[in-house]
């Protein structure tokens, strides 16, 4: 009797967790998996995108002619250039302001806090607009005040070329994002008992060494995780860019996804190629997913090798 009613009861804990999943299981479902499915389909044909009766087969020759977009190539490296010289940057910057802003000597936190937090709750479109003033060559704030310092900077275009413009989107996306990344290690910082602080000062360690060998070892799984999501934010790099530069000049700041949809939808040469915007589409699903499982087994080998 015992058995079945452990039984009934651990059938019962099975269709609760059924019920609560299925909704959301059902929307992954609708909204993610099946487009995404869709999406390949359409990525085998060359079409416009209007009328089926004009979708024409081609197998995997989007995905061959992908191998030898320049422009694509150029795109993927852009995205490369967010991820790794933008992280190197923001991952810095992160780690200094939770690390100062959670230090009880510190004055003001709750409104630095929020200063810095407040571009990541601004829409991404907003900023771009933003900041495109700010850069404008005739009238940008920042060529007036390097004029004001007396830097002859008239006419000086900051996202005329590629050099400067990716810079720009650089800096842009990280103001932006180090936010997010900030509030993020606060929490885990603030996971920390105060008692390690404590011991660690009777023994005479400074701030310096507080960070590296208390610090910055209990939030290193936080981080990871930041980490992560910087990286597949690099990959999906999209408003910034778009806004700022729609992936010039002459096509060389696209990111993948700006590329993607320039290619899809192009209506200043009124070109609309779905299908290989599609193809796109699906290899930067592709790109994010293996470089996620293999950041993650990365970390898995570390904490191993930490632990032994």
């Amino acid at each position: 009797m015992k058995k079945k009613a452990w039984n009934r009861r651990k059938l019962g804990d099975w269709l609760f967790v059924a019920l609560m999943v299925l909704p959301a299981l059902a929307v992954y479902v609708r909204l993610y998996l099946i487009p995404g499915i869709q999406a390949f389909e359409v990525s085998m044909y060359d079409w416009k995108g209007f009328s089926n009766s004009t979708m024409k087969y081609v197998g995997l020759e989007n995905y061959k002619n992908l191998l030898k977009d320049k422009i694509f190539l150029q795109a993927l490296e852009n995205n490369l250039v967010i991820i790794f010289i933008g992280g190197i940057l923001v991952i810095t910057l992160g780690l200094f302001f939770a690390n100062f802003l959670c230090k009880k000597r510190t004055l003001g936190k709750g409104v630095l806090r929020s200063l810095i937090f407040a571009p990541y709750a601004i829409s991404v479109v907003a900023i771009g607009i933003v900041w495109t003033f700010v850069f404008n060559p005739s009238f940008g704030m920042l060529n007036s005040l390097l004029e004001g310092v007396g830097i002859d900077a008239v006419g000086f275009a900051w996202l005329g070329k590629r050099s400067m413009a990716m810079g720009c989107i650089v800096f842009v996306t990280i103001w932006w994002w180090v936010g997010f990344l900030m509030t993020l290690l606060t929490a885990g910082i603030q996971r920390i008992p105060e008692d390690y602080y404590e011991a660690a000062r009777i023994d005479g360690a400074s701030d310096t060494q507080l960070f590296w060998h208390i610090t910055f070892p209990l939030i290193r799984s936080v981080l990871n995780v930041g980490i992560l999501y910087w990286i597949i934010n690099g990959w999906m790099a999209f408003g910034v860019t778009y806004v700022m530069t729609q992936g010039g000049p002459s096509n060389q700041t696209h990111t993948a996804a700006t590329y993607m949809v320039w290619e899809s939808v192009d209506y200043i040469a009124g070109l609309y190629k779905m299908g290989y915007g599609s193809a796109i589409a699906v290899s930067l699903l592709v790109i994010v997913v293996i470089t996620t499982i293999i950041y993650r087994t990365i970390m898995r080998m570390g904490k191993e090798y930490v632990e032994l």
